[in-house]
């Protein structure tokens, strides 16, 4: 997956802004590197509690952003393109405009109209850990968090071979929760979910 951050304050430091002749440039050194999926998000994920300045970017602001971005990567390429949103409207727009994977970092805790995208479109869903960690094994608590996640969207309908999940690292986590999931991490404790 290559990322084109789509923002001015990109968490990595790697943002493009609405600069489609970039996102351009770099979807095609992605393609020529092999990638399979480009992600396009338009919202930073820089936490609040770190980062100063980092605001909450309305769906209009961030649409202006990616959609320009996903019109032209589907004119000019074809590759998979998931929109990194946890706005449904703005997936659904995107989906619209040629966007084929859902990427959710909120695990569907920040827009309660996401459930009722998934129900109306057959579109992949990637499911995103994204809950604070308690003192224990991080790893049992990452599976268990998504695990429950997946039993409530089959309790909505949603067919989990539709789901794929990351388990998100550098969300909600210190960086020695990261590194035990790291260290702890294998596909077949995700019942052998994408990864």
């Amino acid at each position: 997956m290559g990322i084109l951050n789509a923002t001015d304050d990109s968490f990595s430091g790697d943002g493009i802004g609405s600069n489609v002749d970039k996102a351009l440039q770099l979807t095609k050194e992605f393609v020529d590197a092999g990638v399979d999926i480009v992600d396009v998000g338009g919202e930073s994920t820089r936490p609040k509690s770190i980062y100063e300045g980092v605001h909450e970017v309305s769906s209009d602001e961030e649409l202006s952003k990616v959609i320009p971005i996903i019109d032209a990567i589907r004119s000019n390429f074809d590759v998979t393109i998931s929109i990194d949103s946890r706005k449904s409207d703005v997936a659904e727009e995107a989906i619209k405009h040629g966007a084929n994977i859902i990427n959710d970092i909120s695990m569907l805790n920040y827009d309660e109209n996401m459930i009722d995208l998934l129900k109306k479109t057959d579109n992949p869903y990637i499911l995103t850990h994204n809950r604070k960690i308690n003192p224990g094994k991080v790893i049992d608590q990452v599976v268990n968090d998504i695990n429950i996640t997946i039993n409530n969207l089959e309790k909505e309908g949603i067919d989990k071979k539709r789901i794929v999940i990351d388990p998100g690292f550098g969300f909600n986590k210190s960086i020695k929760q990261n590194i035990e999931l790291h260290n702890d991490f294998a596909s077949e404790k995700f019942n052998n979910f994408p990864i």
